[in-house]
């Protein structure tokens, strides 16, 4: 998937334009590193030809509701194992859609189609926005939120539970309690709801 060329532009016009090379080479594997989307290629029998970082990291942790099992793309959830076949069969067939897939921190939407050329099937992984991942940044440093009570937050919005985050971040239940006691304390809110609703609306700058 990498050393792609690309062809040259066709004839230049205007008197503004510059001069092209004839071709230029993408390394698209690189640039598929550095997307924070997961991008993973697998086949009719699930068995994993590609993944991109960002996919491997979240094949590695489970949280977009699937996992690598002796090299095979397999559901965090047992009752999902039907469904994920049936999707590989259809985006396998030329199909696109979009499956629903519980992980241990919250419910995926992963996306199916036929990976270039029919060489398999393509998968999207979900990545949080960065817009929303700027706005928590910014409400983390409006209140005064150590990094580590930011990263938990971002967890909770995302539809973490407590116990997941902590086994996620190799934490204690007892120390991810503590760092949601804490942020609440900071922020003045009563309750992981209302918390995660003001930083998703507000994200006021700090002073």
């Amino acid at each position: 998937m990498n050393g792609v060329a690309f062809p040259a532009a066709g004839p230049a016009r205007g008197p503004l334009a510059e001069p092209r090379p004839a071709a230029y080479a993408v390394d698209v594997a690189a640039l598929l590193d550095v997307t924070a989307s997961g991008v993973l290629v697998v086949d009719g029998h699930a068995r994993l030809l590609y993944s991109n970082a960002a996919a491997a990291r979240s094949l590695a942790r489970g949280d977009a509701g699937l996992s690598a099992t002796g090299g095979t793309v397999v559901p965090t959830a047992p009752h999902a194992q039907a469904r994920w076949r049936t999707a590989l069969r259809h985006a396998e067939a030329g199909g696109t859609l979009a499956l629903r897939l519980d992980g241990p921190d919250a419910a995926a939407c992963v996306s199916l189609g036929p990976a270039p050329g029919r060489l398999g099937v393509l998968c999207a992984l979900p990545a949080m926005p960065e817009r929303v991942a700027s706005t928590l940044r910014a409400y983390a440093v409006a209140y005064g939120l150590t990094r580590a009570e930011a990263e938990v937050l971002q967890a909770l919005v995302a539809g973490g539970a407590v116990k997941a985050i902590a086994r996620r971040r190799g934490a204690s239940e007892s120390t991810v309690r503590a760092q949601v006691r804490s942020m609440l304390a900071k922020t003045g809110h009563a309750g992981l709801r209302a918390l995660a609703i003001d930083a998703l609306r507000s994200a006021p700058l700090p002073l």
